[in-house]
């Protein structure tokens, strides 16, 4: 998801996300949530209508809390909430994380989580104000082996630069979805958030505790 936040740590963008306008090539997944987009949709017509209609909602429920007249501590509470509802936190938490996960203690594993969820939500809560009447428009979706693609683009205002396509990964939970990647013209934000993920770790003397330590020290700073 990569969804994920980029600031604080030094990477290198791949090309295709580095040709998308400014705001959209610092993001990952979760900050094309947060753009707060204002919704065209095309009406769908096959079985993964449903899918559709989540993305649709996802962004209705972002919109709204971008355009609320609410103080910061609200709009943490009520993001926090959407990212819940809507991504699969923890899965995705895992997935950066890698092998580094799967090797750390059950407290090392809730400190990252809790650090990594607080990032999140400190990051583009703190972006609220970006947002300048972008669209996104659902194009069309697909099944991909035991996930549902949804295929969209985000156009800005009066066309001003060229649409970004962007492809939601979605996977189906209990009669509803959960979002586990966004896809940015090609780009894979999640597998492009664990390269920079597991990168710090390994720098760090490969213990999932650095990670942390990191995510905790810009939440510091975000306060």
């Amino acid at each position: 998801m990569t969804l994920f936040p980029t600031s604080g740590f030094s990477w290198s963008r791949p090309s295709a996300v580095r040709r998308t306008p400014g705001w959209l090539a610092q993001s990952c997944m979760v900050v094309l949530v947060l753009a707060g987009l204002t919704l065209n949709s095309v009406r769908p017509a096959s079985a993964t209508e449903s899918a559709q209609q989540f993305v649709n909602t996802l962004a209705e429920k972002a919109l709204a809390i971008v355009q609320a007249d609410a103080t910061p501590t609200e709009n943490r509470a009520e993001f926090s909430k959407i990212l819940d509802s809507f991504f699969d936190m923890r899965g995705i938490a895992q997935f950066l994380a890698g092998r580094y996960w799967r090797g750390a203690s059950e407290a090392d594993q809730e400190a990252y989580f809790k650090a990594f969820h607080t990032s999140i939500v400190n990051t583009y809560t703190s972006r609220f104000g970006d947002y300048s009447g972008q669209k996104l428009n659902v194009t069309g979706s697909r099944e991909d082996g035991r996930f549902v693609l949804v295929n969209s683009e985000i156009v800005a205002p009066g066309g001003q630069t060229q649409a970004v396509k962007v492809d939601w990964r979605l996977l189906p939970t209990d009669g509803d979805f959960k979002v586990v990647d966004v896809v940015i013209e090609g780009v894979s934000m999640s597998v492009t958030q664990r390269q920079e993920y597991t990168a710090l770790i390994q720098s760090k003397g490969g213990e999932l505790a650095a990670l942390t330590e990191a995510l905790d020290q810009k939440n510091s700073r975000m306060k």
